[in-house]
């Protein structure tokens, strides 16, 4: 390194961070403080100038009469300032110490570039200067010096409510998140080690918040830094956009999962919300935009949300978990993405299988609702791969649901699953039709060996329905037969109810999947017969 870089860095050091000073947010911020700076002075100087004529038009002389007394005014104006300024950065720089223990020592970074402390000691250090100039130039009471001292001082004292409202405002912890998320940009974003990571710093004061119950604080912090991330997404080029859409979520969700861990610790049901609305309009604007491998990584970090929730016994949280990912689901599904909706699918099962396994009905039903309507998308969308994830996640919700004898939440797998079965079968998905009529089946078995009459019989409706559609008949017809094999009391009943709410035209077709129920039993009851 030449002697010329090694000027320019020690430069550097001495003037903090000027390089960082010439990226936004600062740059902008910089110049609007320097108009907003150089107005008051304006102001101050002519309102002065004008009042000081008109002071001298009505013969009121403010000149001292002798050099002493110019020189005391002189003096106790410089005094005034050193005293003032001193006292001003002291508390300043307290109430910066307070704010970084608090939160985050990177408020000491904001604070260090922020224009009106810098500002302040140039407008200060300058009218003190010019003081004691004056003071050195003064040999008679000089009315011109006099005169600009006095302006200078009046401005030294109106500048103190500008810098007072500036400093108060960006010390509020939700300023200091703005400024540290204006920070990042496309190229910084990518940094992940520890000591270089540019979210870290808005996390830190969202854990902080977290631990104090503030969901404002949290919510502001959370809210900036998805949607300044979700901005970048746009930056990137076309071709890597995929892959770095991923890195980055990747390291987002990371982070976003710690503060949930913390509240969940908390049991603050209230900041859960906060997270989980985060993730699903983070989620959704992924799918949405047709970023997969970001999708997914929501998802993971919602499913994650919604076990830890559930096994922490919060429903409100769990039921906050299954809506957001009903909402991506929706989305993956209606852009076509299979992957994405069945790893949605997935997620879901995890959070209902716990939340049945607490107990927790109304968290578990909620999940059947949700994967009813993703399983209506995917279907609608011909997505049969991801139509077969979401009935089987439907099954596997319904046993667990049965086996803790959650009867309400049986029930609406049931009728999720009868729904979807309709819809695929609409859409020609003969394969999809036929997994939901065994998923039909398997649940039906379960909720009829844990005596449960009433969701059996949705079960039993949701088969008679998938049975009037040609594609499900053979299917639906097999389940419902294994099902009055096993519990022959009981359905009849709800087959005949179901019968006698049909449409006329719906009869024939009715009658003909009966009578394949009928050979199917009929199979059945032979297989078992002793020979």
């Amino acid at each position: 390194m030449n002697s010329g870089e090694s000027k320019g860095s020690a430069i550097k050091e001495i003037f903090f961070g000027l390089d960082e000073l010439k990226k936004e947010p600062w740059k902008s911020l910089w110049k609007k403080r320097f108009q907003q700076y150089l107005f008051i002075f304006g102001i101050v100087s002519a309102a002065g100038i004008f009042i000081l004529g008109i002071l001298l038009s009505f013969g009121f002389n403010y000149v001292p009469t002798d050099l002493d007394n110019a020189r005391f005014f002189l003096s106790a104006m410089v005094q005034a300032q050193a005293a003032i300024v001193t006292l001003v950065i002291t508390l300043t720089l307290i109430a910066i110490q307070m704010a970084s223990a608090a939160y985050t020592p990177r408020v000491v970074d904001v604070m260090k570039k922020n224009p009106d402390i810098w500002y302040l000691l140039i407008i200060y250090i300058g009218a003190m200067s010019y003081g004691f100039i004056a003071l050195k130039l003064v040999s008679d009471p000089d009315r011109f010096l006099v005169s600009s001292v006095l302006i200078l001082g009046v401005y030294t004292f109106c500048i103190l409510f500008l810098y007072m409202k500036n400093t108060i405002a960006l010390l509020r912890p939700d300023h200091v998140v703005e400024m540290l998320v204006n920070e990042i940009n496309a190229e910084n974003i990518h940094q992940k080690e520890w000591k270089d990571d540019i979210m870290q710093p808005v996390f830190d004061v969202v854990h902080a918040s977290i631990m104090r119950f503030d969901v404002t604080t949290t919510r502001t912090g959370l809210n900036a830094l998805s949607e300044r991330v979700l901005e970048l997404f746009l930056a990137f080029d076309e071709k890597n956009r995929e892959k770095k859409s991923h890195d980055v979520t990747e390291h987002f969700c990371k982070h976003i999962q710690r503060s949930a861990l913390v509240a969940l610790r908390n049991e603050d049901e209230g900041i859960i919300r906060e997270i989980i609305v985060v993730l699903k309009n983070f989620g959704t604007h992924a799918a949405a935009n047709g970023m997969e491998g970001a999708t997914r990584r929501v998802v993971e970090t919602l499913r994650d949300v919604g076990i830890h929730a559930a096994d922490k016994g919060l429903e409100y949280a769990t039921v906050m978990a299954a809506n957001s990912l009903e909402a991506v689901g929706i989305h993956a599904a209606d852009k076509g993405m299979e992957h994405a909706t069945g790893w949605v699918a997935y997620a879901l099962e995890a959070v209902g299988t716990h939340a049945a396994d607490k107990g927790m009905e109304g968290a578990t039903t909620r999940v059947a609702y949700a994967l009813g309507v993703v399983g209506i998308h995917a279907a609608d969308k011909g997505l049969e791969g991801a139509t077969r994830r979401v009935v089987e996640t439907l099954r596997d919700v319904g046993i667990h649901a049965a086996d803790k004898g959650l009867e309400g939440a049986t029930t609406r797998v049931a009728d999720a699953l009868g729904v979807v079965g309709t819809h695929a079968a609409d859409k020609g998905l003969e394969y999809a039709t036929g997994w939901v009529a065994d998923a039909l089946g398997v649940v039906g078995i379960h909720a009829a060996d844990k005596g449960m009459d009433y969701a059996t019989g949705w079960v039993v409706r949701a088969l008679c329905r998938v049975g009037l559609k040609e594609s499900g008949q053979n299917a639906a017809a097999k389940s419902l037969a294994q099902l009055m094999f096993h519990h022959k009391s009981t359905i009849p009943e709800s087959i005949k109810k179901f019968e006698s709410e049909l449409k006329p035209e719906q009869k024939d077709q009715f009658t003909t999947s009966m009578k394949k129920v009928n050979k199917d039993l009929h199979k059945l009851e032979s297989s078992e017969q002793p020979q």
